[in-house]
Formats: C-alpha cells, sequence, structure tokens
C-alpha cells in the first residue's frame, strides 16, 4: 500500500502556471480506497469532476454513463484485466484520454500501453502540480484530437465540393465532356 499525505485544505495549491484543468470529468480507477479518495479530492481541488472505480467493469460502465474526458488508470487492480480495460476505453467512440498510474516503476507493460495510446505515466505518490500537469497534457491533446478531426472533415467537404464542381464544368460543355477541375 502506498501512504497518501493530503494536506490540510488551505495548503493544497496548485503550480504556478495559471492554468486548470477546471471543468474536466476525470475517473479514478484505482483498487486502494484511500488512494481514490485522496486523488478525488486532489481533482475537485483543482475544479474538476471527478469520479470513482475499483474495477475495470465498474471503470466502463462508468465512460459509458457519464461524459469522461480523462481516465486515471491504476496499473495493478486485483481481479481486473488492466490491458483488457485499458483497450476497451480507448476503442470507444470520443474515447477519453488515459493516463497510467503506478506505484511500481515503468515497465514493458507499461510500456506497451503508452505505445497502445495511453497519453502519460503518472508515478505514485504525487503531488497537486504533478496531477494538474498530467491533467493539462491530457486536455492539449483532446484540443488538437479535436481540431485533426475538423480539419479532416472540412477537408471532405472542400474536396466532395470541388468533385461536384468538376463535374458541373464538364456537364456544361457542348460535346458532354471537358475538363475535371
Amino acid at each position: 500500500m502506498i501512504p497518501v499525505h493530503m494536506p490540510p485544505e488551505e495548503e493544497l495549491q496548485t503550480g504556478d502556471t495559471g492554468e486548470t484543468p477546471a471543468g474536466l470529468n476525470v475517473l479514478v480507477l484505482d483498487a486502494a480506497p484511500m488512494m481514490r479518495a485522496a486523488t478525488c479530492r486532489l481533482l475537485e481541488h483543482l475544479g474538476c469532476v471527478a469520479y470513482q472505480a475499483e474495477s475495470g467493469p465498474e471503470a466502463l460502465q462508468a465512460v459509458e454513463a457519464e461524459e469522461i474526458d480523462v481516465v486515471l488508470l491504476d496499473l495493478v487492480i486485483p481481479g481486473t484485466d488492466v490491458e483488457q480495460t485499458f483497450f476497451e476505453l480507448v476503442r470507444r467512440e470520443g474515447a477519453p484520454k488515459v493516463v497510467l498510474m503506478s506505484g511500481y516503476a515503468q515497465s514493458a507493460r507499461s510500456e506497451a500501453l503508452l505505445q497502445g495510446g495511453a497519453l502519460g505515466f503518472l508515478a505514485k505518490p504525487y503531488d497537486i502540480e504533478t496531477l494538474q500537469t498530467s491533467l493539462m497534457s491530457s486536455v492539449l491533446a483532446r484540443a488538437h484530437q479535436y481540431a485533426d478531426g475538423l480539419a479532416a472533415r472540412t477537408r471532405g467537404r472542400r474536396s466532395a465540393a470541388a468533385v461536384e464542381q468538376g463535374r458541373l464544368l464538364c456537364d456544361d460543355h457542348p460535346r458532354g465532356y471537358g475538363h475535371r477541375v
């Protein structure tokens, strides 16, 4: 078990970047009740809406029921296939970003999940600044994902419009042929 030291509320401070992940819906998937509660307290201090799950199936139900932006996924959860849970999370439409957590050093297992799409690795115990930085990375990644999707949809509309314009130019030719634009 990892000791959790929570400072009094008045001593909790965010990093000096001025950026906060306020408004994010964050699911904490951790088998240790004290760790879940402590992390949720930090998240709420940062302005996030915190949800808790102690197993993979419970986390998948929460993601189905709520609009979760980020999942903090502990790598050691008795009775849960963490890899299966991870891949079920990231395969979903509008998938939440996943940040791995562990009280152990990064391993081949965590590296494989990072290669599979996990956003980062959060070593336990962590402080509020480390948690804030990790969440801000997920916000930026989600913004880039949204912008990339928007750009792809816009390119698709432009391409369709260009094809349609080319078809009209060809159809307007007196002999029914012409150059496609």
